[in-house]
């Protein structure tokens, strides 16, 4: 089975040091002492960055006021969810994740049945983007698993990604209603947040800055504009 491994800090009880022994900063302790996991599934290692959150002057995402745990709680953008679905039948899915953390940087990891040593699509599920697939089926023949969209427009399925202006590839932003299309269904809710200054932890705040204004219109209006929608195998 999987058995957590976490740290125990009262304060005193853990310390950094030098090669010297002597003691350094470990404050936050949360960015010092990293739990872990002790498990027979398999880790499954994605790259990837949501529009409405990424930054392309820092290369990172921000991280989504009022998000789960915390916003800006050790480098944690989003939650978003992992879908394992057969080569063939595409339709047919074999593993859900739960809700699993997104890294600023880009970077989430899933804990799939070691059980799973086919070639699968991975599909990415967020709150208010464009569910995005893997281009093919991916080998999940060992133990761990990696699987990078950040780089090339066709690591995603029909090249279904928008490029950032540094460069990087991202899941589209705007689908609120998550029906697969980004359209005035998702255009309505934001403005009606909008006109009453809506702010927290909302599918409408689209660009995740803690309000639902003119900046989350913007990006689902573009994306409406361009008939943005989820692409499947």
């Amino acid at each position: 089975g999987t058995t957590k491994l976490t740290w125990y800090d009262d304060g005193s009880s853990c310390e950094y040091t030098d090669a010297g022994f002597n003691s350094l900063n470990d404050s936050p302790t949360a960015l010092y002492y990293k739990n872990g996991l002790v498990t027979d599934h398999k880790f499954l290692n994605l790259d990837f960055y949501l529009e409405g959150l990424y930054d392309p002057m820092a290369h990172r995402m921000n991280s989504a006021v009022g998000s789960i745990p915390g916003p800006g709680f050790e480098g944690v953008a989003d939650s978003v969810q992992v879908e394992i679905h057969l080569a063939s039948p595409y339709s047919t899915v074999i593993f859900t994740s739960g809700k699993i953390e997104l890294r600023m940087q880009g970077h989430a990891r899933a804990l799939v049945p070691a059980s799973l040593n086919d070639n699968y699509y991975i599909t990415v599920k967020h709150r208010n983007s464009i569910a995005t697939v893997s281009s093919l089926p991916v080998s999940f023949s060992g133990t761990e698993i990696s699987y990078n969209f950040t780089d090339m427009a066709s690591k995603a399925y029909s090249n279904n990604m928008v490029q950032m202006t540094d460069g990087k590839w991202a899941f589209y932003a705007g689908d609120v209603n998550q029906d697969g299309a980004v359209d005035t269904a998702d255009l309505s809710p934001v403005d009606n947040d909008a006109s009453v200054f809506a702010g927290g932890y909302l599918d409408t705040d689209v660009n995740g800055d803690g309000i639902v204004d003119t900046a989350d219109m913007t990006l689902v209006d573009n994306n409406s504009a361009n008939f943005v929608s989820a692409a499947n195998p």
